[in-house]
């Protein structure tokens, strides 16, 4: 499980949406999958508040998962 005081900021949470987006179908150029679609509504939620973080613990923890993943993979080189 991921810590309390774990933040992730609204650019990690965008680079997780693209990650998601090119992984997930539909790949019709407008559809995005399910994980590419939830963690987008997290970064939506996040420029509607002004927000530059979110907090790990206030997102589920399949999610925070995800997320993780795609930022780890984005670092590993092709």
């Amino acid at each position: 499980m991921i810590g309390a005081t774990t933040e992730y900021t609204i650019l990690q949470i965008e680079q997780a949406a693209y990650y998601w987006q090119k992984r997930e179908g539909p790949h019709d150029g407008i559809s995005l999958g399910k994980t590419a679609s939830c963690i987008a509504e997290i970064y939506g939620t996040m420029i509607y508040e002004h927000a530059d973080s979110i907090a790990a613990h206030t997102i589920d923890d399949e999610l925070v998962g995800r997320i993780n993943m795609a930022l780890t993979q984005q670092e590993l080189p092709l």
